[in-house]
């Protein structure tokens, strides 16, 4: 996994701004009801604030997925990752664990630059 120093490329400006506090908040009122009320029901989280990122990403991991380290040819875009799931996790004994991350959905820290490949691979496994 590549190491990068978040300080080298600040933040996007999308992530603080008034469209990513409204995508917070209703992500926020969203996982506020009880499990039993939304087991039918799936957030839909603001995509258009990574694609926003991506650039900032890009730069940040220096063209190269955070993962396998492979340089992301022009042709391709790139997903933006976040190392914490937003919505569910898959636990270490492989139980899906509804406790997730979905506060740090737009998380400058939370987020990688990764292929395609790694980000569908990794899929939600994460210890919970």
């Amino acid at each position: 996994m590549i190491y990068v120093n978040r300080k080298s490329v600040k933040a996007p400006a999308i992530l603080s701004s008034p469209k990513a506090e409204k995508a917070f908040e209703a992500a926020k009122e969203f996982y506020s009801h009880p499990l039993t009320s939304r087991v039918q029901r799936r957030h839909s989280f603001n995509m258009q604030i990574w694609k926003e990122a991506r650039p900032a990403l890009k730069k940040l991991f220096a063209g190269k997925c955070a993962y396998c380290e492979s340089k992301i040819e022009a042709d391709e875009s790139g997903d933006v990752d976040q190392f914490r799931p937003k919505a569910g996790a898959i636990n270490q004994s492989g139980k899906f664990d509804p406790d997730h991350y979905w506060w740090l959905a737009y998380e400058w820290s939370n987020m990688y630059f990764s292929c395609r490949l790694c980000n569908t691979s990794k899929g939600s496994r994460f210890p919970v």
